[in-house]
């Protein structure tokens, strides 16, 4: 009973965005939700903290008979943002950048294998990217690994992306 618990408590949180995520998080739920009432579902959904110029995938399983949007946010800082879609071998199926801290791209035909869908982080405001490294710094000071693996190099800010079928 013990075990189950303590699983259960662990899951749980799994799914939690930390509070520099949160901007990114908002965003993307309310672009889901607008979704979801043109009768779009939601598959998958993921928060990640990334560097400026780097780029952060979730694996997902596609089928060629289903029209699916990606859709992506980031926070207050990101100006550009990019959402991307790799085959299994590293070849770019598709790509779309949008100006400001949001995107989304509707597609369907892909042929049905799994895919990398990613999101990028192309631009990013200065001053908003160093509040979310302090933060994130902050955040880190609790263990060695994460102060030494999770601090940005350089401005960084929070993405989320978001996978819908219809």
């Amino acid at each position: 009973m013990a075990r189950l618990i303590a699983l259960g408590l662990a899951l749980v949180g799994t799914n939690e965005a930390r509070a520099d995520q949160l901007a990114a998080r908002i965003c993307t739920n309310g672009l889901i939700e607008d979704a979801q009432e043109d009768r779009w579902r939601l598959k998958a959904n993921a928060s990640w903290d990334i560097d400026e110029g780097s780029s952060q995938y979730m694996l997902v399983s596609l089928q060629s008979d289903i029209e699916y949007q990606l859709v992506a946010c980031g926070d207050v800082g990101v100006e550009l943002i990019s959402i991307v879609l790799y085959d299994l071998r590293g070849n770019l199926i598709m790509k779309t950048e949008a100006t400001g801290a949001n995107a989304s791209l509707v597609f369907s035909g892909v042929p049905t294998m799994d895919y990398f869908a990613g999101v990028r982080l192309v631009q990013v405001t200065e001053p908003v990217a160093q509040a979310a490294i302090a933060a994130q710094a902050e955040h880190s000071k609790r263990s060695r690994w994460r102060r030494r693996f999770n601090e940005p190099a350089g401005p960084a800010a929070a993405v989320a992306i978001g996978l819908m079928v219809k």
